[in-house]
């Protein structure tokens, strides 16, 4: 076949091309199969990632309510005593109360 000069360079370039191409094209099912496992790796590595911000969350959460219920039972504590002291003062009126009036049934 009477091919120029420039068809035949053209024609082994495409060659050459086709050959590195050929190398790659047989690693193909190699990547893909080890994309697919990447994938599946990330998938697993970001639910846990999800499970470990949501247990942070719930933990914070847990922390403040502590922080909170402590904060009540001080304030408790504290007020306790008083709370105490007027229950025994309604407590002994009470008694004179009924003191009273069991002298006025007599």
């Amino acid at each position: 076949a009477g091919l120029d000069e420039e068809t035949r360079a053209r024609v082994a370039a495409l060659y050459e091309s086709m050959c590195k191409w050929d190398a790659v094209a047989t690693a193909v099912p190699g990547v893909v199969e080890r994309l697919k496992n990447l994938r599946t790796l990330h998938e697993h590595a970001l639910s846990h990632l999800q499970t470990a911000q949501a247990l942070s969350a719930q933990q914070e959460a847990t922390v403040q309510q502590i922080a909170t219920t402590q904060g009540l039972l001080k304030e408790l504590q504290a007020r306790f005593p008083e709370n105490m002291r007027r229950v025994e003062a309604n407590f002994a009126s009470l008694e004179g109360r009924l003191a009273k009036l069991a002298e006025q049934i007599k």
